[in-house]
Order: C-alpha cells, then sequence, then structure tokens
C-alpha cells in the first residue's frame, strides 16, 4: 500500500507527464485560452481514445 506522499508524488507526475502532454487536453487548453471553447469540443473529447487512454493510465497509477 502505498503511503500518502508516494501516492502525492504518483498524481503530481501523472499530472505533469501525462495529461498536460495529452493531445486532446492540449487543444482545449488552448480553446480555453483564447476564450473559444465549444461544448461539442468537450462532449467529442470525452468519446475519444485520448481521454480513454487517460482514464485507464490514471487507473494504473492508483492500483500500483
Amino acid at each position: 500500500m502505498k503511503t500518502y506522499t508516494q501516492f502525492q508524488e504518483d498524481m503530481n507526475k501523472f499530472m505533469k507527464d501525462t495529461v498536460m502532454k495529452n493531445k486532446g487536453v492540449q487543444n482545449i487548453r488552448k480553446s480555453l485560452e483564447s476564450g473559444k471553447i465549444d461544448i461539442n469540443q468537450l462532449k467529442n473529447f470525452a468519446k475519444s481514445d485520448d481521454a480513454k487512454n487517460l482514464r485507464n493510465t490514471a487507473i494504473n497509477t492508483l492500483l500500483k
């Protein structure tokens, strides 16, 4: 079982290395920064392989 510190380190690494480098997340982030976010863009991302891969990676990170 992980300690709180180990869990926190794993989650920080996951957010920095995996989530922020994901192409779908980057596209949404650019849209948010420019103020041109579209609800359909969010819906499409939620159904995309990018979102599924993030979910699977997060689960694997938590179960290690």
